[in-house]
């Protein structure tokens, strides 16, 4: 991720502290990234984040090395949505129905 994110900040001419800031004040549900600026230096770093203009492409690589693998028990549930959904949608979330589960009510029973 550090790597990535030195690259970036290269690119825009910024510090890794301002880039990194600036993908946290683009990324949807964010409303104000939390800084922890110790010094009136850092302060003003960070304030540099607001005018830096990060690319589609950018971001795109900050989230590619930043995303985090879900575990036990989120893949579970993602695997067996079909089963739970069941040919329904919810929450805009459409799955198909098992393949072996009854088409009809005579197949169940």
């Amino acid at each position: 991720i550090i790597d990535e994110l030195i690259a970036v900040s290269h690119e825009v001419g910024a510090t890794p502290a301002q880039v990194a800031i600036r993908w946290l004040m683009q990324r949807p549900g964010v409303a104000s990234p939390i800084i922890g600026a110790r010094t009136v230096a850092q302060l003003e770093d960070n304030a540099g984040a607001a005018v830096i203009v990060l690319s589609e492409q950018q971001i795109a690589r900050l989230d590619q090395v930043s995303a985090v693998t879900h575990a036990f028990p989120y893949d579970f549930v993602q695997g067996v949505k079909a089963n739970i959904l069941g040919g329904t949608e919810v929450n805009g979330e459409f799955r198909s129905a098992w393949d072996l589960a009854p088409a009809s009510d005579t197949e169940r029973f």
